[in-house]
């Protein structure tokens, strides 16, 4: 365990993808497009968000994964990542976002709301703003805040 802190579009086309159960290969939501998880998706590839991501159940970024956020991720349930998950806008977690043995980059603003809970186990850079109104447990994992970490409820530093 180790804490180191260092101290105008418009919108064309408005797509709505639902998925049920879906494996995601070079899988990119554009500018203007909304995807919404209902089931499980299981990202082995590459997954890039440039508009507005909705994860309503199961979203997993294996280890062979790389999920780039660049606008906005809503994570209503389970974000398990064991790859590579890298937030350059909006990400908000309302319930679980689990970083096992993956790398989680934060370079704009990470959200973990009261009812959510964000579970470090491996490596969790924040490079901008990440707020906590949850509970964020750094389990045996590495964060570095280069930022600004602004703690409202539980920090469990194991």
């Amino acid at each position: 365990m180790t804490l180191i802190n260092p101290r105008s579009a418009v919108l064309a086309l408005s797509l709505t993808l639902v998925s049920v159960s879906a494996l995601a290969q070079d899988l990119t939501i554009n500018a203007g497009e909304t995807y919404t998880n209902n089931d499980t998706l299981n990202n082995d590839d590459t997954l890039n968000n440039d508009g507005t991501l909705t994860n309503n159940a199961t979203l997993n970024n294996n280890s062979s994964g790389t999920l780039t956020n660049n606008d906005t991720l809503t994570n209503n349930d389970t974000l398990s990542n064991d790859g590579t998950l890298t937030n350059n806008d909006t990400l908000t977690n309302n319930d679980t976002l689990e970083n096992y043995n993956g790398t989680l980059t934060n370079n704009d603003t990470l959200t973990n709301n009261s009812s959510g809970t964000l579970i470090n186990n491996y490596t969790l850079t924040n490079n901008d703003t990440l707020n906590n109104d949850g509970t964020l447990e750094n389990d045996n994992g590495t964060l570095t805040n280069n930022g600004t970490l602004n703690n409202n409820d539980t920090l469990e530093n194991d």
